[in-house]
């Protein structure tokens, strides 16, 4: 890979330290990261699936990270509105709408997918990529304020071309009225 084309550097990380950190963080949360991991680079992995796999690491992300997994009352919403709260605002500029608002979309295009609803089946759009980019990019940028990344990674990452296209296209769908529902 070309230097253009990471999204941060090693010395953006903290050096070896910085990777420690994230050894420790892959160990603990191996079968999370293996989720979104597939959804990044797959070769065969449908849209749908993209984002009910990122669903349900963000999910158990937030719950074996806040220690409450099996504890009831807690929703999809709740997990991803704190995931977004831990992520801050380098993924709140890729949203551009609502913590709650955005998480409560994504909670019923989950429960779209998952049941295979007449709304997914008939109206499956484009909005659906940039879903599936924004559920990735909290994964990873919760990740890295888990282990205690430095500002510079965020920033690095929100100069990114691809990060910059991304939150151009969430505000062109939010200034069209917003995004659409499946």
């Amino acid at each position: 890979m070309a230097a253009h084309e990471f999204y941060f550097s090693f010395d953006d990380l903290g050096g070896m330290a910085g990777v420690q950190k994230w050894m420790q963080f892959a160990a603990r949360f191996r079968t999370e990261l293996g989720r979104v991991m597939a959804t990044r680079y797959s070769e065969s992995m449908y849209l749908e699936d993209r984002i009910m796999n990122a669903c349900a690491a963000l999910e158990s992300l937030d719950g074996v990270g806040r220690g409450n997994v099996d504890e009831k009352g807690v929703y999809l919403v709740d997990r991803l509105t704190e995931c977004i709260n831990v992520a801050g605002d380098p993924f709140k500029s890729l949203i551009v709408e609502d913590p709650r608002q955005w998480a409560t979309r994504v909670k019923d295009c989950r429960h779209s997918l998952a049941h295979h609803l007449e709304a997914f089946r008939t109206n499956s759009t484009g909005v659906e990529h940039l879903l599936a980019e924004q559920l990735y990019w909290l994964f990873a940028m919760c990740s890295l304020r888990m282990v205690e990344a430095p500002q510079d990674v965020f920033a690095s990452i929100a100069k990114h071309p691809q990060v910059r296209w991304l939150t151009g296209e969430a505000t062109r769908a939010e200034r069209h009225g917003g995004p659409a529902q499946p």
